[in-house]
């Protein structure tokens, strides 16, 4: 997917290509798979998240949001970070609930 990505706008992953790169991962049900994608069976899923990444102004992949058991204190992280990043936001968090 990534070798032959291209702009958003493009049409890069419409249901045709996402349909073509499917047919050539080894082992995977290409009738399940092409089911699946014209049920839309996950759209309000993706909608909500979407929704949510807008609500944040997310705009990279991946994007971590850590908060405290109570919806407070969000700390974003934008990318990929190694463990020990959110290893440090988090323990912040417990030390901040004590």
């Amino acid at each position: 997917m990534f070798a032959n990505q291209k702009p958003i706008d493009s049409g890069c992953v419409s249901k045709n290509n996402l349909k073509n790169f499917a047919s050539q991962i080894s082992g995977l049900d290409l009738q399940k798979f092409s089911e699946c994608l014209d049920s839309e069976r996950y759209k309000d899923h993706i909608n909500k998240d979407l929704e949510m990444a807008k609500k944040f102004q997310l705009r990279a992949t991946p994007s971590f949001i850590i908060i405290k058991n109570d919806g407070t204190a969000q700390d974003f992280l934008t990318g990929a970070h190694p463990f020990p990043s959110f290893a440090a936001i988090i323990d912040n968090k417990l030390r901040d609930k004590q």
